[in-house]
Order: structure tokens, then C-alpha cells, then sequence
């Protein structure tokens, strides 16, 4: 048992939220891992993400939570081993919308039904008394889009129909640098320290390869922390090279959303934590009626190595 894969191939979107993967791929180039090989697979949606998951082609994702919490649902055999952020995403607004009630009988993008993006900003219109959904009963129409079309959508939107987007970075960056978008409020500002993405993986994988998962986490653990510390540092601390190539961004936009999402790599925040995950699940099933049920978080976490991770950082700190 414990042999080293070929390749432990990781399902990705184009975001800042999956910076802990890009910068373990790019400190592999110098330091290999003894048991595991590292490949990020760069995707565009999360449809794509599930289904690489659903036909073998990825063994692992960084995905939201909801999504993974409905993959496992439906009986898709996959562990949580870590979260792989905290906050960072932003509302942004069509900019002759002045307040929540200005975004009534307009569209509302979100990167998908099943992520915490979609909860928060469920959250903030019920605290209104706005109805935000699919039917043509609802206050504000939801659309489901990929993040990377959002801003191309809003900047084409001629007739002014969409109201905003909730995304994460930089694709809300992109659109208030280019000017046809304002910043309406960060997600932290909505729940701060609020889990996202985590970091999932098929469960036979998990539990044949002990040594190279327990590496794995390590790593991505270790990335986190000199994340947080060059955030901590400023601009001029940034090797930038890497995350432009991981993003395909420029340079100025990426650093913009770094410090204005308030987005965290802080490593203890990255061990999953059941009490909010429930918190997730529990809204999302008795509110929303999103997912068909609660599954059984004991089934579905896997904190063990993400515990070891972090105490060797911290000690390491």
C-alpha cells in the first residue's frame, strides 16, 4: 500500500481561491514530492469540475463545498480533506444600482446553485424580504454563470438587465477596472472567515495512499502559509510569475484583488470545521431547499492529515 501514483490529477477553476494549488505546483518544480505527483487541471466551470470528477478523469478538486457536500450525496465516493480558503469573493453591481431593493426585477449571476456564493447572496436579499431564485415569481432572477464569462457578460449588458454578479476573484476586479462594474461589498463583509472551496478527493485514493496524501496536505499546507505571509509582507513581496501563469491575468489586476477581496491562506482557518460546514448544509437544505438532505459529516471529512499539517507549520513559524 502507499505506492506513488502516476499523478494525482486536481481539478481547478482559474481563481484566486485555488492559490494554495497553483503555488504547490510551482514549488514542486523545484522540490518534488517523495510519494505523489502534483497536476493542476485547469477547468472553466464547475459543471466541468463534476463531471471530470463523476468519469475518473480528475481523482481530486478544489471545489465548493455545497457541490462537494452534493457529490457526496448522490453517492459519490470522495473525502474533504481541507479548505482551501477563507472569504475573498465579491457582489458586484451594475453601477446604476444603489442599494439591495435597486436590484429587484433584474439578473443575478452566480457561479452555481450549489456554492456559498449563492447562499450569501440568498442571505442578504432574505434579510429584505427579496425572493432571489429561478422561478418568475422571484424579486431578483438567478442565472447560473461561469465566473470567467461574468464580467464580459456585465460589459456587453447594454440594456442594463443584470443587476450584478457574486464571484471570486479576480473576475470581480476585472470588472471595476474596466469600469462597467462597482464594487457592491466583499463576502467577508457578509461572513467573515467564511469557508468556500475545499479541497476534495475520491475516498479509495485517500485511504490506499496514505504516505502520499499525508505529503500532499503538508505541502498545500506549507503554500498556504507563505501565501499568507507575502500577503502580510505587501506587493513588493510577490513572486509574481507563477500566479500570472496560474490565473492568466495581469499582474495589476491580481494584486488588486488580493488585497481589496480580503481573501485568507492562514492555515489553521484551512482545517474543516463540521460546525460550519453544517451551518452550510443546514441552510441550504431548510431555507433554499438546495440540497435534498444533510449527509453525515463524519462520512465526509477527513481532518486528520490537515491537523498534522497545521501544527508543523505553526511550530515551523
Amino acid at each position: 500500500m502507499g505506492g506513488k501514483p502516476a499523478g494525482i490529477r486536481i481539478g481547478h477553476l482559474k481563481i484566486l481561491d485555488h492559490l494554495v494549488l497553483g503555488m504547490s505546483a510551482f514549488r514542486q518544480r523545484e522540490k518534488q514530492l517523495v510519494h505523489s505527483d502534483l497536476v493542476p487541471v485547469p477547468m472553466n466551470s464547475w459543471d466541468q469540475v463534476c463531471d471530470g470528477l463523476r468519469q475518473g478523469d480528475i481523482q481530486g478538486a478544489f471545489i465548493p463545498l455545497p457541490m462537494a457536500m452534493d457529490l457526496h450525496a448522490s453517492g459519490f465516493s470522495l473525502e474533504c480533506l481541507m479548505f482551501a480558503h477563507r472569504s475573498g469573493s465579491m457582489i458586484i453591481k451594475n453601477k446604476t444600482r444603489t442599494n439591495i431593493s435597486s436590484f429587484k426585477n433584474k439578473t443575478f449571476l452566480i457561479p452555481s446553485e450549489l456554492s456559498v456564493q449563492h447562499m450569501l447572496f440568498h442571505r442578504l436579499l432574505e434579510a429584505s424580504g427579496i425572493r432571489f431564485g429561478p422561478e418568475s415569481t422571484s424579486d431578483v432572477a438567478m442565472q447560473v454563470t461561469p465566473p470567467f464569462l461574468m464580467p464580459q457578460i456585465m460589459e456587453s449588458d447594454g440594456d442594463g438587465d443584470i443587476g450584478g454578479y457574486m464571484a471570486a476573484e479576480p473576475f470581480g476586479t476585472l470588472a471595476v477596472n474596466r469600469g462597467f462594474g462597482d464594487l457592491f461589498c466583499t463576502s467577508a463583509s457578509l461572513w467573515k472567515d467564511h469557508p468556500c472551496c475545499a479541497f476534495v478527493l475520491e475516498k479509495e485514493l485517500a485511504r490506499e495512499s496514505f504516505p502520499a496524501m499525508e505529503e500532499l496536505i503538508r505541502h498545500f499546507f506549507h503554500s498556504a502559509r507563505l501565501l499568507e505571509e507575502q500577503i502580510a509582507a505587501g506587493e513588493e513581496s510577490w513572486e509574481m510569475d507563477w500566479m500570472l501563469d496560474f490565473l492568466e491575468q495581469e499582474e495589476s489586476i491580481v494584486l488588486k484583488a488580493l488585497y481589496e477581496s480580503r481573501i485568507s491562506f492562514d492555515p489553521p482557518k484551512l482545517v474543516p470545521d463540521p460546525g460550519i460546514i453544517d451551518m452550510i448544509q443546514t441552510y441550504m437544505v431548510e431555507v433554499m431547499g438546495i440540497l435534498s438532505g444533510k449527509i453525515d459529516l463524519d462520512d465526509f471529512l477527513n481532518p486528520t492529515w490537515a491537523l498534522n499539517a497545521v501544527s508543523e507549520v505553526t511550530i515551523e513559524n
